[in-house]
């Protein structure tokens, strides 16, 4: 989560990159319900950043300008 973070703090800060790709694999056995799939959407979901499931195991994050985060409040990393 937290390289996460910075890949959007740089795409906040260098106008060119607008998307990001996340490879989050499908979880155990192929069901679609990884942890850290589950914790990336909800990061983007509180941050209000546009995503889309690219297919079970990627998702797609569309900055769209967006320059400023809450995470950067927060003193916690675990998320």
């Amino acid at each position: 989560m937290q390289l996460l973070k910075l890949h959007l703090l740089f795409g906040a800060c260098v106008r060119s990159v607008r998307l990001f790709r996340v490879i989050t694999r499908c979880g155990s056995h192929g069901v679609g319900k990884s942890n850290l799939k589950q914790s990336v959407i909800n990061l983007l979901e509180s941050e209000n950043i546009n995503w889309n499931e690219e297919n079970r195991g990627t998702l797609l994050i569309k900055l769209n300008g967006q320059r400023e985060f809450s995470f950067l409040d927060s003193g916690s990393d675990s998320e």
